[in-house]
């Protein structure tokens, strides 16, 4: 009875699709065909976390990152395994909606949060940001409030002033 019950059960679940369904992209692509759009003329940022050997970069050789123009905006690093998944779903040739965008300014997150970028602990205003669309998949705090309230707020501010589209991950 048992097994019955679980086949009842998940053959009512529904049919999960391939991510790209999920956020509408194969039925964009459906409709307009050869003229969806590609990300051509998109320059972004990609902020991340440092992994535990201390790197942030994606791998700027993996195949799928072939003709893009990498600006490293916060000194050397090796590899990230986790920056590399993120840059392909974010620009990747194959894997990513948007195989087009190019160039990419690459930030590690303390960096981009201090002297690189927002100019916390400063009486400095953020630079301006010239790319479309910044990626922060990563979640950190200064278990600080006065701190993180004004890294939220730079950030806000950035949004307003040069109206760009910010994608952030929560903590989870």
């Amino acid at each position: 009875v048992l097994s019955v019950t679980l086949i009842t059960l998940f053959g009512v679940l529904p049919s999960l699709g391939d991510w790209k369904d999920d956020v509408g992209f194969t039925s964009l692509q459906a409709r307009l065909g050869i003229n969806t759009p590609r990300g051509a003329g998109i320059a972004v940022t990609h902020v991340e976390g440092r992994d535990s050997s201390d790197n942030y970069l994606p791998d700027v050789n993996n195949s799928e990152f072939a003709g893009k123009t990498f600006n490293i905006k916060s000194g050397s690093s090796g590899v990230s395994a986790h920056a590399t998944v993120v840059g392909r779903y974010y620009y990747g040739l194959v894997t990513s909606i948007a195989p087009d965008i190019d160039p990419i300014d690459l930030f590690e997150v303390g960096h981009w949060i201090t002297g690189g970028f927002l100019k916390l602990l400063s009486s400095s205003v953020p630079l301006t940001e010239t790319r479309r669309i910044q990626n922060h998949s990563w979640a950190t705090t200064y278990d600080n409030d006065t701190y993180d309230i004004d890294v939220l707020r730079r950030l806000d501010y950035v949004i307003h002033r040069d109206g760009v589209v910010v994608v952030a991950g929560v903590n989870n």
